[in-house]
């Protein structure tokens, strides 16, 4: 098994946690329960504020913490932050160069060693990164002395130390083209990120967890307030891999001394990605815990694989229940949301359900099974599994805009992104879970028509 396919094996036990694989069944039917408050802790204050947006509604799938138009406090940036996972995995240099236009001004994530610190001072540098090219000896990383895999990383040294020559990280942030630079008096095109995270790169073959105890303290305590107990379960006697963590998997153990709202009794919040769960699932009941758009509100849901059932609760950020909604027949569901609504692909069906009242606003509509969604300017992005009639527009009365098929049967696809009014999209198909892949990049325009697409991995 080679490289990517080793990573992808590692990385396919923690994607599980954050997104299911739709499949077919019965359409789902749906119950509503409202304005329930019994399940209440004790009022703090959080120091939330609504967001402002200059017109446009922005659901919290496209929210971004480098968008201007967003009036967030530095709480709610660590949040967004934290839950953002809509970085296109990068496998390809020759792909960072080919395709610019494909890639510019996503969020990608790659790993190399600093080979060179082109411009640094006590808050900020500019470096040159050689991607994924190193050896690994008993004494650590030597780098590789070849000039063709260069990549310019510009970025806020972090918190805990500057970067210098010879780190090896990981690194998040925003492709921002190929540009000329010159480097030890030779001119050379490099491809150019605007880095958010580096992080220290494991090489035992896990992935080294992107958050650290500080940044989950802190969002921990903006959610459930100061009064919480922090805990690392790796280093209790005893712990042991299971279905439900992994080797690799990395959490921290969160816990509010208000032990009277059994909902909101111990949370895990994973260092991998951001994602919230309940510490008490099981491999039956899956239970996950959201933010709102509006960051003063709360959503948990909860999924029950033996009996197919889905409940969806509303809370306000005292965590009183607002209402509470139950899908059955339902063994998967999606869902991205505004401020005023949620947006939900559960099964063969699609919802739209008001955040005041928890009701339909429109009557469910049939879309087939998908796997991820975005929540557009004027509508409702829907990719879905194989290669006819793939991925869809959906008008917000229900009505379907367009469909389009990428010439690819897709298995898997990483959050779309919305750049420049275009919708890009990393889908892959993955027939032996890791071992025969194929990555294709696509760029849609607002009518559906592909503008352009390109094989960026292929193994």
């Amino acid at each position: 098994m080679n490289k990517r396919a080793r990573i992808v094996a590692v990385f396919l036990c923690i994607i599980v946690f954050l997104q299911g694989c739709a499949s077919s069944g019965n359409s789902p039917s749906t119950t509503e329960s409202n304005n329930e408050n019994t399940d209440t802790v004790e009022t703090k204050e959080l120091n939330m504020v609504d967001i402002e947006t200059e017109k446009a509604v922005i659901s919290w799938n496209n929210m971004k913490i480098d968008n201007p138009d967003l009036n967030l406090t530095e709480e709610q940036l660590k949040i967004l932050e934290y839950f953002d996972n809509d970085y296109f995995p990068v496998y390809s240099y020759e792909a960072l160069q080919r395709y610019p236009k494909l890639y510019n001004d996503t969020q990608i994530r790659f790993w190399g060693g600093v080979m060179k610190m082109l411009e640094t001072d006590d808050e900020y540098y500019t470096c040159l990164v050689h991607f994924q090219s190193n050896t690994i000896e008993e004494e650590g990383w030597i780098p590789i002395s070849d000039d063709t895999n260069y990549i310019v990383v510009k970025g806020k040294h972090p918190e805990d130390g500057r970067i210098i020559e010879n780190d090896i990280l990981s690194f998040y942030g925003r492709y921002k083209g190929v540009d000329e630079y010159t480097i030890n008096g030779e001119q050379g095109y490099y491809p150019t990120l605007a880095a958010y995270r580096a992080l220290p790169q494991d090489f035992s073959g896990q992935p080294y967890p992107r958050f650290d105890l500080s940044f989950i303290k802190s969002i921990a305590t903006t959610i459930f307030g100061n009064n919480i107990k922090i805990d690392d379960p790796h280093k209790k006697e005893g712990y042991a891999i299971d279905p439900l963590h992994p080797n690799g998997f990395c959490y921290y153990l969160v816990t509010p001394d208000n032990q009277t709202n059994a909902n909101f009794s111990s949370f895990e919040f994973c260092r991998n990605y951001g994602m919230i769960r309940d510490a008490n699932i099981t491999e039956s009941v899956e239970k996950k815990f959201y933010v709102s758009s509006d960051f003063n509100h709360y959503i948990i849901t909860v999924l029950n694989h033996d009996i197919d059932l889905l409940y969806i609760d509303y809370y306000d950020r005292d965590f009183n229940k607002l209402w509470s909604r139950e899908f059955e027949n339902t063994d998967n569901a999606l869902f991205d949301h505004t401020e005023d609504s949620i947006f939900i692909a559960a099964n063969n069906d699609f919802y739209i359900i008001d955040t005041k009242t928890g009701e339909d606003v429109i009557p469910p509509v049939y879309v087939g099974e998908k796997i991820k969604i975005s929540v557009l300017k004027d509508g409702i992005f829907l990719v879905g599994t194989g290669n006819k009639d793939n991925v869809m527009k959906v008008d917000f009365s229900g009505n379907i805009v367009w469909r389009t098929s990428i010439d690819l049967e897709i298995s898997a696809c990483v959050n779309p992104q919305i750049v420049n009014d275009s919708i890009i999209l990393l889908v892959t198909n993955n027939p032996d879970n890791g071992i025969n892949i194929i990555d294709k990049m696509v760029s849609l325009d607002s009518d559906g028509t592909i503008t352009s697409e390109a094989v960026v991995y292929e193994n």
